[in-house]
């Protein structure tokens, strides 16, 4: 069940949900614990990230019925205040938690203090989830022991329709969507979208679906059509339109963070082009080849041409990239990591309160 979903972009912890729910799981979903957050349940005052998660323990445990949970799963946990007081105050409840791996690797990847902290969790015994893949965590060189963290794939966002049929002919389509984001460089991305669509051959249509004010009013200048993405019906429907989606983030972002409008691309049957790193590397290559990495935006040009390619001639891996994070193979993967967890620690006991 999901308790609360703050952000719109948390499709992952939905369907996550979903398919716990689908695998009759005992397990609850947090995404989000921080001050502000929109609780589905009752209304909170902002407090810290512990406080906010122990309520939310609280609000499990008094649903009625058979919804009292084995598992509380947190999506969020990002400051360092939260891990070092989670340490003490969590000891017991450890047993029911486990805590989701994906912005925290990328911020120990850049700081030592955050690095100490992650590491802090895995000697305590506490158990994670990483979406996609493991290694940009092997990358940063904590000691943990492999029962304590689960690799669990995007599952299908609600409302994506799955596949659909490609366009068969003319330009190709090449869309940039996403939030605004500390860890994403629209704007360079398109300048240089901009320049290759004047100067290439072969040719293409540029089409952006973003919130942000700035990317907005760079493609108005520029006459670059700006996608309907209000709701997630809208948000699909553009996705679909394109033959190509061309990912925004730096670096940094692509080797450490898996990326959700990366995954909605490829679960609509639309091939992507990403810069090169562990995460997105992973992402367009389980269970078959779906996207093309570059190691620089000098390599757009090849990039599209492939990836277009792969969406117009090979619409078979798209189905078996979405069998293979549907929601049965989902909450076989979730049923399986629960079991493991509880294997390695023993029976749950009760959290703190």
């Amino acid at each position: 069940m999901l308790l609360s979903a703050p952000y719109p972009n948390h499709s992952c912890i939905e369907a996550w949900s979903d398919a716990a729910d689908r695998g009759g799981l005992r397990l609850a979903m947090v995404a989000g614990t921080g001050p502000g957050a929109a609780w589905r349940l009752e209304s909170l005052p902002g407090c810290s990230r512990l406080a906010n998660l122990r309520e939310a323990w609280r609000l499990a445990d008094r649903l009625p019925g058979p919804a009292r949970f084995d598992w509380v799963v947190l999506r969020e946990f990002l400051t360092l205040p939260f891990i070092v007081g989670s340490v003490p105050r969590l000891r017991r409840a450890k047993r029911r938690l486990l805590l989701v791996l994906n912005q925290n690797v990328e911020r120990a990847a850049a700081s030592a203090w955050h690095r100490i902290g992650l590491a802090m969790l895995f000697r305590s015994g506490f158990r994670f989830m990483v979406p996609e893949t493991l290694e940009p965590l092997r990358r940063l060189g904590i000691r943990y022991r492999p029962e304590q963290v689960r690799e669990i794939p995007f599952g299908l966002p609600r409302g994506c329709p799955g596949p659909t049929p490609p366009r068969s002919e003319g330009p190709a389509i090449v869309g940039v969507f996403g939030r605004p984001a500390s860890w994403k460089n629209q704007l360079t991305l398109l300048e240089a979208l901009h320049a290759l669509r004047a100067g290439s051959a072969r040719g293409f249509e540029l089409t952006v679906g973003s919130t942000d004010d700035r990317v907005a009013a760079w493609a108005k200048e520029r006459g670059v059509p700006i996608a309907e993405t209000e709701t997630r019906e809208s948000y699909f429907r553009a996705l679909a339109s394109c033959d190509v989606v061309v990912h925004g983030a730096v670096r940094a972002a692509c080797e450490y963070r898996p990326s959700a409008s990366l995954h909605d691309a490829l679960a609509s049957g639309r091939s992507v082009v990403a810069l090169a790193g562990a995460a997105t590397r992973a992402q367009t290559s389980v269970p078959a080849r779906t996207g093309v990495t570059i190691g620089s935006l000098d390599e757009l040009e090849g990039a599209i041409a492939a990836a277009c390619e792969i969406t117009r001639r090979a619409p078979g891996r798209f189905l078996e990239y979405v069998r293979h994070r549907g929601p049965e193979n989902l909450a076989r993967l979730l049923a399986a990591a629960l079991g493991a967890a509880g294997r390695a620690e023993g029976p749950a006991r009760e959290a703190d309160s």
